[in-house]
C-alpha cells in the first residue's frame, strides 16, 4: 500500500500484513491500521496519506516506529484516518453579524442544519477539498442547542435529534456528508486475512489539545448592542461573550500554522468583563427634610468619584443602582437621583431603610467615605471599559 506525504511524494510501497485492518464504526470512526516491518528508517509525518477504494486515509499524527532488537529494520504500526477525522478538529459555529458564534441555538429543517455543515466545511479546509451535502430523508423541524462542538460532534448531535444517521463519502478531493440510513456492517477488511473481531486499540486522548484557541471571555456587564446575534429573526440565538479586540477570531500555537496542524479549542474566561466600577473620591452631604422618610433623616449624602463615565440628561434610568463593595455601606445598593459627569462627576444617593433593623441609610454613622469602592449597574458599561476588558482578554490569552 503506498504511503505518500503532503506534497504526493513516495515514501514506501508497505506491505499489507494479516494485521491490515480496515476500521468503520458510523457516526465514530473511519481509519485504515497498517502494521508492517520495514528495515529503514521512513519519516511519515502529519499529513502523509494513503489511498483505499478511491478515498484518501491521512496520517493524523507524526509517527514514530518501534526499532527491532532482535532482527535489522524497524516495526511499523500506523493509523491513517479519513476525512471525518479533520471534521473533530475544527469547531462548528454559526456566523451572524459578522462574528463566528460557537454556542448558539438553532430551529430548522434537517437540510438547514447540513447546509450550516456544508458552510463550516468549506470555509475550514483547503480550498481543493469541496464538501456537499446528500438527499436529505428528513422534513420536520427541531430545536437544537451547539455548545462549542465540533463539526464532528455537530453532524451527530443532529443525527441524534432528528433520529437518522451520518456518514461521509469521497471520491479524490470531493466528499458528501449524508443524513439517512446507511446498512453496514462495524469493520470492512482491507485485503488479507478476516474480518478481525479486536480491533487495535488507539492510544492517547487528544481531546484537550488544541493548536488554534477562540478566546472568549464572559457574558456579564456586555452593553446591550454588543455583538447582537440575532440570525434568522427568531430561528437562532447566539450566547454572547466578550470577545478579542477589532476582528481577531484566535490565537495560535505558533506562526505560520499548517492546515493539517490546526485543532481548534475554544477557551473561556469567565472572570475576564468590562467592569463598571468607581471608588469614591469625595463626600457632601445637604442637610433638609428627606422626602423618602419625613421625620426620620434630614441628610441627603452626594458621592464623586475621579472619572464618572455616565451622565443622564432625560431621567435615570428606573434599573440604574450604585452597589458598595467595601466600606460601612459594603453590600448595600442605593437608586441615585442624580448623576452627572460634567459636575464633579457626582451622585446624589437615595436614602433605604434596612428591612432588618429598619434604620435610614445612609447615616451619620454608616455613611460613603472616601476610598469606598462601588459598582454600577442597570446601564451599559462605556465603551472605553469594554475596550480595556477585551485588551485583557487578548492578553490573557
Amino acid at each position: 500500500m503506498i504511503i505518500r506525504d503532503k506534497n504526493n511524494n513516495l515514501i514506501v510501497d508497505a506491505p499489507v500484513t494479516q494485521k491490515t485492518t480496515r476500521v468503520f464504526r458510523l457516526m465514530e470512526s473511519n481509519y485504515v491500521f497498517l502494521s508492517f516491518n520495514y528495515p529503514l528508517f521512513l519519516n511519515i509525518k502529519k499529513g502523509s496519506y494513503i489511498e483505499h477504494e478511491g478515498q484518501k486515509f491521512y496520517c493524523i499524527r507524526n509517527q514514530q516506529p518501534v526499532e527491532l532488537k532482535t532482527e535489522n529494520g524497524y516495526l511499523y504500526e500506523l493509523y491513517f484516518d479519513a476525512v471525518e477525522y479533520w471534521l473533530k478538529t475544527r469547531r462548528f459555529y454559526y456566523s451572524g453579524q459578522g462574528y463566528k458564534e460557537f454556542s448558539f441555538s438553532y430551529t430548522a429543517s434537517i437540510d438547514l442544519f447540513a447546509q450550516i455543515i456544508i458552510t463550516n466545511a468549506n470555509d475550514r479546509f483547503d480550498s481543493t477539498w469541496q464538501f456537499s451535502i446528500g438527499e436529505e430523508v428528513v422534513s420536520r423541524q427541531e430545536s437544537i442547542t451547539f455548545k462549542a462542538r465540533t463539526i464532528f460532534e455537530a453532524c451527530t448531535e443532529i443525527a441524534n435529534v432528528f433520529e437518522t444517521e451520518w456518514w461521509l463519502t469521497s471520491a479524490g478531493e470531493t466528499h458528501t456528508i449524508h443524513f439517512g440510513s446507511l446498512m453496514v456492517g462495524n469493520a470492512i477488511e482491507v485485503r488479507k486475512g478476516e474480518i478481525v473481531k479486536d480491533f487495535p486499540v488507539r492510544k492517547g486522548d487528544d481531546s484537550e489539545y488544541g493548536t488554534r484557541f477562540y478566546i472568549y471571555g464572559s457574558t456579564e456587564n456586555l452593553p446591550s448592542n454588543y455583538g447582537i446575534a440575532w440570525m434568522h429573526a427568531i430561528d437562532s440565538l447566539a450566547e454572547n461573550r466578550l470577545r478579542m479586540p477589532g476582528s481577531q477570531d484566535y490565537i495560535d500555537a505558533w506562526e505560520n500554522l499548517a492546515d493539517e496542524d490546526v485543532v481548534e479549542q475554544i477557551v473561556r474566561f469567565d472572570a475576564i468583563k468590562p467592569l463598571h466600577n468607581y471608588e469614591v473620591t469625595a463626600v457632601t452631604t445637604d442637610t433638609v427634610n428627606i422626602m423618602e422618610f419625613p421625620g426620620e433623616s434630614d441628610i441627603y449624602y452626594w458621592i464623586e468619584v475621579a472619572d464618572l463615565l455616565v451622565s443622564f440628561y432625560q431621567g435615570i434610568p428606573p434599573d440604574l443602582l450604585i452597589t458598595f463593595e467595601s466600606g460601612a455601606l459594603n453590600g448595600y445598593s442605593f437608586k441615585p437621583s442624580y448623576v452627572s459627569q460634567w459636575d464633579n462627576n457626582k451622585m446624589k444617593l437615595v436614602p433605604i431603610k434596612d428591612e432588618e433593623t429598619g434604620i435610614v441609610l445612609p447615616n451619620v454613622a454608616m455613611a460613603p467615605a472616601v476610598g469606598d469602592k462601588f459598582s454600577i449597574s442597570g446601564v451599559d458599561v462605556p465603551q472605553v471599559r469594554v475596550e480595556l476588558a477585551e485588551a485583557q482578554l487578548l492578553a490573557a490569552g
